[in-house]
């Protein structure tokens, strides 16, 4: 018995079909358990991830609030070496406040530390241009000092530009005297 091309043609094509059947199902249970495994330690991960940052950010309003009280005039000398050692108690997790109390506090804190944080932000400001400029000179010379004048001469046009035009003369009062016809 001979079979046609045609025939044979048929019964590959079906055992073919029938093959990648069976593979694409057995690749389907995979991929189905990979993304259900992947997806519960997603939740399980947000869920530690949650509580480890909500106690993390209470202990660090709790540190700050007692950086401020060992700050205070009325702070003790024993309360002075708890800020030294930068031992702070540790909240319970039982006693955690929400998160909005937790962000409350701390922009409240920032609130009030807002002054003394400029204040040392600008003296950073003001040490870290001059130790930029001196860590350029030395690796780049002449070409950044070409570059660094240009720099200053587009400094002054822009501040020439945007300082205030002054008067030269000030206003005086002027009395209007309205008469009736």
């Amino acid at each position: 018995m001979t079979t046609s091309v045609k025939e044979q043609l048929g019964t590959d094509w079906q055992k073919t079909q029938a093959v990648s059947a069976q593979r694409f199902s057995r690749i389907q249970k995979i991929v189905k358990a990979a993304a259900s495994e992947a997806f519960s330690e997603f939740k399980i991960g947000a869920t530690e991830v949650r509580g480890l940052s909500h106690k993390t950010l209470a202990n660090l309003v709790a540190y700050l609030k007692a950086q401020d009280a060992i700050a205070s005039p009325q702070a003790t000398p024993a309360s002075s070496v708890t800020l030294i050692e930068g031992e702070v108690a540790e909240v319970d997790e039982k006693a955690l406040p929400t998160w909005r109390q937790l962000l409350v506090e701390l922009f409240g804190l920032a609130r009030e530390r807002r002054a003394e944080w400029l204040q040392v932000l600008r003296e950073q400001v003001k040490r870290y241009p001059r130790k930029l400029d001196q860590d350029l000179t030395v690796e780049y010379g002449d070409r950044y000092q070409r570059v660094k004048d240009q720099f200053k001469k587009a400094q002054a046009r822009y501040q020439s530009v945007t300082s205030p035009v002054k008067a030269e003369a000030p206003a005086k009062p002027v009395e209007v005297e309205v008469l009736e016809d």
